[in-house]
């Protein structure tokens, strides 16, 4: 979402792309928070797949335990 603000094609090829899509995959909430501002794209557009482990599912043991 960098290259759109540089370059007048570039925000092109994403315009484009933007309406063409049926679903949009992001990496963040900041992401999608920016589509919508730009786009006026409805949640049910996305899916948001945040970085990270959620540590109230995953809890892996310490060095000590494993050994």
């Amino acid at each position: 979402m960098i290259h759109p603000k540089e370059s007048l094609i570039c925000r092109a090829i994403v315009d484009y792309t933007v309406s063409q899509a049926d679903m949009i995959t992001c990496d963040c909430l900041a992401v999608k928070q920016m589509l919508q501002r730009l786009y006026s794209i409805p949640d049910s557009k996305f899916c948001v797949f945040p970085w990270g482990v959620d540590l109230t599912l995953f809890k892996p043991k310490s060095v000590t335990e494993i050994r």
